[in-house]
């Protein structure tokens, strides 16, 4: 069985869904393994890893939609690339919840969408969305430090002492977890809010303050960095804050806005900074590929590894499966 993967063009994503090292992993279970040139580059991995891995890399990606039965990526086909897939393919990718599953079941592909993947104890070593995360919530809390014109922790020196940033981390799934983590290592008092009562818990354990709902605005008044990470599974993130709720901020304030719709954009006060990004973990692209390459990995050999087919009884592939051999998943 061939498994191949292609140089992702999306969003200038940095990151690949195969890494050298899986290379050796997927040869170990009896996989061949094809991979477009300069797949690996934005990762830090050159063509001549893969070939020293034993990858077959090939300058045509579309030798890889000819002749791969699965094909894993970090986003999918687009819809105008659906005609090159060939029926009985396994396109293993995220689809960010847009496919159009009428058109791409008439390939006669089976599409698995890995950003349906269940929050279940069972999912945790096939979870990209934890994984990936995880990374964009440290890469959003050093971004914010970045931008910051100020020093984040207290220093006392004989010039004086400088007092510790205030920061306040909304949404504490794992990016914002993650996030409260890194600011407070860094020295931050850092104030944290959710709309779920066992998130209080969390954040003591490390070391921030819990903030309830009613109390986020004030809350406000008092921090020079927010971040921003509220984005329900399969549904439209929120708008949060308004463009006069963040008017209450302090001079030179830092906005990270994970979900790229947490915070009103326009109209805000000319000394704020915004940086609404999705993609973070593409700005760690070497650790973020070894873990989603990792979590990808896992997920064919627990289905099978060459002799891969995803049973659809289970409750894993239910979630993520799109469509199977002509057949579109009725709820999309």
């Amino acid at each position: 069985m061939i498994i191949g993967t292609l140089k992702e063009t999306k969003y200038q994503d940095k990151r690949v869904a195969i890494t050298p090292n899986m290379v050796e992993k997927y040869k170990s279970l009896g996989f061949e393994v094809m991979v477009e040139t300069s797949s690996g580059i934005g990762s830090g991995f050159n063509d001549d890893d893969y070939i020293k891995s034993g990858a077959l890399v090939v300058k045509n990606k579309n030798a890889i939609y000819k002749q791969a039965d699965i094909i894993a990526s970090v986003w999918a086909p687009c819809e105008s690339d659906y005609k090159k897939l060939k029926a009985g393919q396994y396109i293993i990718a995220n689809f960010e919840n847009k496919a159009n599953c009428e058109v791409l079941a008439q390939t006669g592909v089976t599409a698995l969408a890995l950003e349906k993947m269940p929050r279940i104890s069972r999912a945790q070593n096939v979870d990209i969305l934890s994984s990936q995360s995880n990374l964009a919530g440290y890469k959003a809390a050093l971004t914010a430090m970045n931008i910051l014109n100020r020093a984040v922790p207290m220093m006392i020196t004989s010039a004086g002492t400088i007092k510790p940033v205030k920061a306040f981390v909304v949404g504490l799934g794992v990016a914002g977890l993650q996030a409260l983590a890194t600011l407070k290592r860094m020295g931050a008092i850092v104030y944290a809010s959710d709309t779920r009562a066992e998130t209080k818990e969390e954040t003591v354990s490390l070391g921030g303050r819990f903030v309830e709902q009613d109390k986020q605005i004030e809350t406000l008044r008092n921090v020079d960095i927010l971040i921003t990470s509220v984005a329900p599974q399969g549904k439209p993130a929120p708008l949060l804050f308004t463009k006069k709720d963040l008017e209450q901020m302090p001079p030179n304030s830092v906005i990270v806005d994970l979900s790229c719709a947490n915070v009103e954009q326009k109209g805000l006060r000319a000394d704020i900074k915004l940086v609404q990004n999705m993609f973070f973990a593409s700005d760690v692209a070497n650790s973020a590929s070894s873990l989603l390459a990792q979590n990808v990995f896992n997920f064919i050999k627990e289905n099978g590894g060459t002799d891969f087919k995803p049973k659809l009884d289970d409750q894993i592939i239910q979630s993520v499966y799109l469509c199977e051999n002509f057949k579109p998943r009725k709820d999309q």
